[in-house]
């Protein structure tokens, strides 16, 4: 059996291929997935190979302005009503054809949620470069079938 460092750098592998089905074979059916907080990674609880508690913690002030700054670049959050792991493998292989991963302003991206209903959210520096990478972005979401809405557009605040 792996050791967990070696299951999460064969995960970290897998989705940066895209292999979707490569990640979810890694994680327990009833995994416990949070990602929040302060500077930190903790991941716990390994059984039967499988990936059953992962704590991602971030730094999230790495994301903010200066001091005395009241925004700093914009969360945009997607809820597809059809999003899948066989549909967001295909929007990332099509993107890695059309632009750098991460795209230009890109701070953060995380697809999460349940399997067969995922959810996007991605933080950028500035409105104009997300909208630079929408305009590469939602074709590609169309041509793949994924029904994705309008989207959740916030600014990040520093205070």
């Amino acid at each position: 059996m792996s050791s967990p460092v070696e299951i999460v750098k064969q995960m970290y592998a897998a989705f940066s291929r895209g292999d979707i089905a490569e990640v979810m074979s890694h994680i327990a059916d009833d995994v416990e997935w949070v990602a929040e907080g302060p500077a930190g990674m903790v991941f716990t609880g390994v059984r039967d190979g499988k990936v059953v508690h992962y704590t991602n913690m971030l730094n999230t002030a790495a994301f903010l302005a200066a001091p005395g700054a009241t925004t700093s670049g914009v969360v945009v959050s997607f809820s597809p009503a059809n999003l899948n792991g066989r549909r967001y493998a295909e929007v990332l292989q099509r993107l890695s054809q059309v632009t750098g991963i991460p795209p230009a302003g890109g701070i953060f991206h995380v697809c999460f949620g349940e399997p067969d209903r995922l959810r996007v959210l991605d933080v950028f520096d500035t409105m104009e470069n997300y909208q630079a990478f929408a305009r590469l972005l939602l074709p590609i979401v169309a041509e793949v079938g994924i029904q994705s809405g309008p989207p959740e557009i916030l600014p990040v605040h520093s205070e």
